[in-house]
């Protein structure tokens, strides 16, 4: 991949705004956001401004960015129940992805997910910025040996 990795942003609200931003600009070396998908414009305003992506790579749906925008990966912040779809359209894509937990609603979707990530050969993670908080960490122990 590329240096900087040309990011596309599908979702530019309140966590993207918060929890990955501050990630993303931290390793301007490394990632350059390029584009961004959002249904809201003041999000994509946001990004604009925060970013200094160019209008014409701003988009109302995240499948206009991937199709036109020069992008090698992607970071998906949306409400949980858009995950699914998106992680497969941009793998489908040859999207690297990035997403927020959970990865899908059921463990179909996340079958899904797995399917198109191996079928298209795309890097993909799931952030789970509390995986090691001792609740976590508690709950997986009594997964492992409920007794």
């Amino acid at each position: 991949m590329p240096t900087p990795i040309r990011l596309g942003l599908i979702g530019y609200g309140g966590i993207a705004k918060r929890a990955h931003r501050p990630g993303i600009l931290a390793n301007a070396d490394v990632v350059k956001v390029t584009a961004v998908a959002d249904v809201v414009s003041d999000n994509l305003d946001a990004a604009h401004t925060d970013y200094g992506v160019p209008r014409e790579q701003l988009y109302a749906d995240y499948r206009e960015m991937l199709a036109k925008a020069e992008i090698d990966a992607v970071d998906i912040a949306t409400p949980h129940n858009l995950h699914a779809e998106q992680v497969i359209e941009a793998a489908n894509a040859g999207k690297a992805v990035v997403c927020e937990k959970p990865m899908g609603v059921s463990s179909e979707e996340g079958d899904a997910i797995v399917e198109a990530v191996k079928r298209n050969g795309v890097p993909y993670s799931m952030g789970q910025m509390f995986l090691f908080s001792p609740s976590v960490v508690r709950a997986k122990e009594l997964m492992d040996d409920p007794a």
